[in-house]
């Protein structure tokens, strides 16, 4: 019986090949404005690789920030997520704009009863295929609000891409700062070893007691103890920002260049222009026209949609069959979906007030790290012109003057103490300011230099 009505279905036309499906169409032009210019069936999502899945960089002996910069954005797993969730929304597009499917309903009436109903002589088999016919351009308009979801998407790869530049930024910094550390430290030791010489030289004409031998041999000892340390330290900064891009041990020997001596800071003001550029505020002028199209959906869903079928009844008793048509909507009694169009008109204006408290946030670091760039700028030209130099010439003049006896030992080691203390700080101000400068240009999304 019913495979009768299952031919009869191919008959119709009902049972035409899907076999086309699997190939896909062509994704639709971004200016479709109503449902009849969509596919009528699946379009093809264009689905990328993530870059570089399973690639990781070569190792390399001197490190420039360039290349550390191309290396997060090549490799980070970070990054790669971010992008393989775009790729995730675009099926989400290809989910939203395809056509309901067709129901096949099969119905037996009137069998296994009672006489003359006991078997299946008396009965009726109807087959019939019905279609849901969406009204209101609900296709079109599901479809915008999705690719207005990729769109956010990309505004997410894009904020996850700039966070992983500024940590990079930062931890490349971290090894600049910790190559000069190093570097300042070695100077120290030798210092040291320097004192120690002339203290040798003044213990053989017994112009000293043998105890300042020692003396100087406590402040050489805690010198290389501080390089060994400022050498792990290095170490760490280096396999930290190799991790930025996945790799389990530090791929490079050494960071290229050395911290800059600039402390130009422009006006705040001039800088709190460009706050509009920063992905977390320019995002919300895509994310207000999604919003704005999960109200198109909304209020579409109000429209009445019909569903239409069509088949064939077969007749036991008289061996005879017919056709069977229907028409079905919706009637609008209990639900016109006013709760959903109230809350999505109320998710836009929300998201008026969150670009606004975006903009406030952002702000608020900028003024933030323009403070801190003001303060680091003004502890290097302070270290540099004043400080440094004094002291300097304060070491100097006091090695020259033990070598001439007119200096005890402390006068000399103090000194020393002295020049290397501030020969770090130097650095860690430097530090600071690049530090503070990155987190600027994060922010406003443009160099320094171009303002």
């Amino acid at each position: 019986m019913l495979a009768v009505l299952l031919a009869s279905l191919t008959v119709c036309g009902c049972g035409s090949s899907y076999d086309n499906l699997a190939e896909g169409l062509p994704p639709p032009p971004a200016n479709v404005s109503t449902d009849r210019e969509l596919p009528r069936r699946e379009w093809q999502p264009v689905v990328e690789a993530a870059p570089n899945h399973h690639a990781v960089p070569e190792h390399t002996s001197t490190l420039m920030f360039g290349q550390a910069v191309q290396r997060v954005v090549t490799y980070s797993p970070a990054i790669k997520a971010a992008f393989v969730e775009i790729q995730a929304r675009r099926g989400e597009e290809l989910q939203a704009s395809v056509k309901p499917n067709p129901e096949l309903k099969v119905d037996i009436e009137d069998f296994l009863g009672s006489s003359p109903y006991s078997g299946f002589q008396s009965s009726q088999e109807t087959i019939t295929v019905a279609q849901l016919i969406e009204l209101g351009d609900k296709r079109v308009k599901r479809l915008r609000a999705a690719r207005l979801d990729t769109t956010a998407s990309e505004w997410d790869l894009e904020t996850t891409r700039v966070q992983v530049i500024v940590q990079a930024a930062q931890y490349f910094v971290d090894v600049l700062a910790s190559q000069e550390r190093v570097t300042a430290l070695r100077s120290t030791v030798a210092l040291s070893e320097k004192t120690r010489t002339a203290v040798e030289k003044r213990i053989k004409v017994g112009g000293t007691s043998p105890i300042e031998l020692d003396r100087t041999n406590v402040s050489t000892a805690r010198a290389r103890a501080a390089l060994k340390v400022e050498e792990e330290r290095l170490k760490a900064s280096r396999l930290q920002l190799s991790a930025l891009w996945g790799s389990p041990h530090s791929d490079f020997e050494r960071a290229g260049g050395r911290l800059g001596n600039g402390t130009n800071v422009p006006p705040t003001d001039r800088i709190l222009a460009y706050v509009d550029s920063n992905p977390s505020v320019a995002r919300w002028a895509d994310e207000i026209g999604r919003r704005g199209a999960v109200l198109d959906v909304e209020l579409a869903k109000s429209v009445r949609d019909f569903t239409i079928g069509g088949g064939v009844r077969r007749f036991e008793d008289t061996d005879s069959t017919a056709l069977v048509v229907s028409v079905s909507t919706p009637l609008k009694l209990f639900d016109t979906n006013a709760g959903a169009i109230t809350a999505a008109e109320q998710r836009i204006e929300k998201a008026e007030h969150e670009r606004n408290a975006a903009r406030v946030a952002v702000t608020g670091s900028v003024a933030e790290a323009m403070s801190a760039l003001a303060v680091a700028a003004a502890r290097v030209r302070s270290l540099e012109r004043e400080v440094l130099p004094a002291a300097e010439s304060a070491y100097q003049k006091t090695q020259a003057g033990y070598e001439e006896a007119r200096f005890d030992l402390l006068s000399v080691l103090d000194s020393q103490r002295t020049l290397t203390e501030v020969r770090l700080e130097l650095v860690d101000a430097k530090a600071d300011f690049e530090r503070a400068k990155v987190r600027v240009e994060a922010l406003i999304g443009r160099e320094l230099s171009e303002i």
